[in-house]
């Protein structure tokens, strides 16, 4: 699991989170409540589906947007012992970068492809 995972409030904007994904590089940011707590989601991959398909106008407008307006309001979400075979099923059928780690409504990692092999070579790799 990434245990250093950034998080943004549902108020900032389409543009913050893409300076997140370019610092970070994190498949996923997961978008919170002043308290918070989870909220939802902006996968990368929609995110640069979405811009690649739009004009100069539009893809200013999106990154304009706020992150509560474009998040993707039903994340993928999984509990710290969850078993990884189970948790890496869900992140491949689902086609997500990779799976928020919540204790309750609280983000507490990420776990994507590259931490689920690595999970799963144990003492192999």
């Amino acid at each position: 699991m990434r245990s250093h995972v950034v998080t943004l409030p549902a108020d900032a904007t389409v543009r913050m989170a893409v300076d997140v994904f370019d610092l970070h590089q994190q498949p996923v940011i997961p978008v919170t409540d002043g308290a918070g707590a989870l909220m939802g989601c902006i996968p990368l991959a929609d995110l640069a589906r979405r811009l690649a398909a739009a004009d100069d106008e539009h893809a200013d407008a999106i990154l304009a947007a706020s992150l509560r307006d474009t998040m993707c309001a039903e994340p993928l979400v999984v509990r710290p012992d969850d078993d990884v075979h189970e948790v890496a099923g869900l992140v491949t059928h689902q086609e997500v970068g990779a799976a928020i780690v919540a204790d309750g409504a609280q983000v507490i990692g990420l776990i994507g492809l590259p931490e689920i092999c690595r999970a799963a070579c144990g003492d192999h790799c």
